[in-house]
C-alpha cells in the first residue's frame, strides 16, 4: 500500500513539474532524490513563482510596470466577474491614486488609459456620452481639467472609499468627481461629473 501510495504521489508531482515548466528528465528524477531535495526544488519554485493578488506572477508585474501602455493600464485593475462591494480595498486605493495621479499631471492620455467607454461626462451645460477614447482626449485639457475637479480629486481621500452600486465616487466634496467601478472585468472611470 506505501508503494502504490508513494508510486502516486511521485507521479503527481512529476505531472506538477512538468506543468509548472521543468524538463521531462528532470521530473523523472523526482522518485530517486530525497524527500528533502523535492521540498528545496518545490520552495524554490514557490519563490520565483509568487503569485500577487491580481493573479500574476512578482516579475511579470515588474515587467508590466516598466513599459507603461493603455493594455498594461486596463490589464493591471482585472477583477473579474465580481461587484464593485467585493473588490479589494487596497486594488480601489491603488487605482484612486493613479486618477489622482492622471489629474494633477492633467494627463489626458493617462486618464483616458483608465476610462471605460462610452465615458459619462456631466458637465455644467448638460451630460454627454463621450463614445471613443480619441473623442474624449479631442475635447482637449481644459474642458477636461477644470480648477474645481483638480482641487476635488487633490483633496480626496483615496484611501476611505465606500463601493455603491454605481461605484466609487472620489472626491472631497460631492461633486465635481469622478465615479469608478467595475467594468466588463477591470476597474475603470465611468464617469465624471463637474
Amino acid at each position: 500500500m506505501k508503494k502504490l501510495v508513494l508510486l502516486l504521489a511521485t507521479g503527481i508531482l512529476c505531472v506538477a513539474m512538468t506543468a509548472c515548466g521543468k524538463e521531462a528528465d528532470d521530473a523523472a528524477n523526482v522518485g530517486t532524490g530525497s524527500v528533502e531535495n523535492i521540498s528545496e526544488s518545490s520552495e524554490s519554485r514557490d519563490d520565483n513563482a509568487s503569485q500577487t493578488e491580481s493573479g500574476t506572477t512578482v516579475e511579470e508585474e515588474q515587467n508590466a510596470s516598466s513599459e507603461p501602455s493603455e493594455e498594461n493600464q486596463q490589464n493591471k485593475y482585472q477583477v473579474g466577474n465580481i461587484d464593485n462591494f467585493s473588490v479589494n480595498s487596497n486594488m480601489v486605493a491603488a487605482f484612486a491614486r493613479d486618477v489622482k495621479a492622471a489629474v494633477a499631471d492633467k494627463d489626458l492620455e493617462a486618464l483616458a488609459d483608465l476610462a471605460a467607454f462610452p465615458l459619462y461626462m456631466g458637465l455644467t451645460e448638460g451630460g454627454v456620452s463621450v463614445d471613443t477614447r480619441e473623442d474624449f482626449i479631442a475635447m482637449g485639457e481644459d474642458s477636461v481639467f477644470t480648477q474645481e475637479l483638480v482641487d476635488a480629486i487633490a483633496a480626496a481621500d483615496e484611501s476611505n472609499l465606500s463601493a455603491s452600486r454605481a461605484g466609487f465616487s472620489l472626491t472631497d466634496t460631492g461633486v465635481p468627481n469622478i465615479v469608478f467601478g467595475v467594468r466588463d472585468g477591470r476597474l475603470a472611470i465611468q464617469g465624471i461629473n463637474y
